[in-house]
């Protein structure tokens, strides 16, 4: 079974709780995202993630690291597991799988590269007809 719990914005002291609250099932895996990089840097998105973490997320996704370094600092300074979102052409670097492991990222998410090779094929396939 797969639900959908969006619960937005965390001000300093209130983590929002509201997926973590509604858990009926250990099989259900909370992934707690936060957009703090942007706006207020890697160490507020760092310390909102390990908040996260201690309120019951299984898993954390920092949105938007913009270097390899800043991945490693994010796997090292969290201990969970770790989505990376690679985009062609977004902030963060687009890195292969295995390196992504290495640094301390498990999850991995590329539904922009799954649309984009779909598309691509489609245009192939019509400019032969």
């Amino acid at each position: 079974m797969f639900r959908y719990l969006r619960q937005g914005c965390h001000s300093k002291g209130r983590v929002p709780t509201k997926g973590i609250e509604a858990r009926e099932s250990k099989d259900l895996i909370i992934v707690a995202r936060t957009d703090a990089r942007a706006a207020l840097g890697l160490d507020e998105a760092i310390e909102r993630g390990n908040a996260y973490k201690r309120a019951g997320a299984d898993v954390i996704f920092v949105e938007a690291p913009t270097s390899v370094e800043e991945l490693k600092k994010v796997a090292d300074e969290i201990d969970a597991p770790l989505v990376a979102n690679m985009i062609e052409d977004g902030i963060t670097p687009t890195l292969p799988a295995q390196e992504l492991l290495k640094l301390g990222l498990s999850i991995w998410t590329g539904t922009c590269t799954l649309k984009k090779d779909t598309l691509d094929a489609y245009r192939r396939m019509l400019w032969n007809l």
